[in-house]
């Protein structure tokens, strides 16, 4: 299953812009589809 950006913030109660950061500092990075640039996370994600 993924989650979108607002749909994770949502589970751990922070903001999208927070999960942004995240990817933008390589805390946390999405998976990110090629056909749409949209960042998802999944249950079993890692962070590569």
């Amino acid at each position: 299953m993924k989650f979108s950006v607002g749909q994770m913030a949502k589970m751990f109660d922070i903001t999208p812009d927070t999960l942004r950061y995240y990817d933008k500092i390589d805390l946390l990075k999405p998976y990110v589809q090629k056909e749409n640039k949209y960042r998802y996370y999944s249950y079993n994600h890692k962070n590569l």
